[in-house]
């Protein structure tokens, strides 16, 4: 399990949840799951495995289970709750993808078919796991992406970036027309 979760280690947030769904099938069999993203009003589809007739695109954060999820920042299986379950798309599994501060959310992991040899405290307990560990992934990029954001330099630290030439063209720009000044660039 651990050498597999090397794929986790990405810094693009986009293959992140893609990894950690192919980890899910990789390691317990899953045949069908999805990774939903948080968005203002509700939870939104970022990747999945398996037919994608039965998972919806959005979740909506109502009281329902995603919502308790979400707030109790813990994993819900179906067995929690079996006299609360709501008709329509149903998961077994729903697990919150956390941030490494485990305050911040970033969605949630959803099972909707695993083998019933694998519907274990232990598969439980590695579904969790993953999902915590695609939190960190997430939260490493996101880190990663703002410092990438803040630096002046390329990646060899000869010349600067072109968004770093840009801020200070803008600059020099506006310091011209608050001076009443001629602008030139000498190439």
């Amino acid at each position: 399990l651990y050498d597999s979760t090397h794929s986790l280690r990405l810094l693009d947030e986009k293959a992140i949840l893609p990894a950690l769904l192919d980890l899910l099938s990789e390691q317990l069999d899953i045949s069908q799951a999805a990774a939903y993203r948080v968005s203002e009003k509700e939870l939104v589809l970022s990747a999945h495995i398996g037919s994608s007739e039965d998972i919806p695109t959005t979740l909506a954060l109502k009281k329902d289970v995603a919502a308790r999820v979400l707030d109790d920042r813990r994993t819900w299986t179906i067995r929690d709750n079996l006299n609360e379950i709501e008709a329509g798309p149903q998961f077994l599994i729903m697990a919150p993808i956390l941030a490494a501060d485990q305050k911040t959310v970033f969605g949630i992991l959803a099972v909707r078919d695993i083998p019933f040899e694998k519907f274990t405290p232990s598969g439980i307990k590695m579904i969790t796991l993953l999902a915590d560990w695609g939190g960190t992934s997430l939260d490493n990029a996101r880190r990663f992406s703002v410092v990438k954001d803040q630096l002046i330099t390329d990646e060899s630290g000869y010349a600067f970036t072109f968004a770093y030439f840009q801020s200070r063209i803008m600059e020099e720009i506006n310091r011209s027309k608050r001076y009443n000044s001629i602008f030139s660039i000498l190439y």
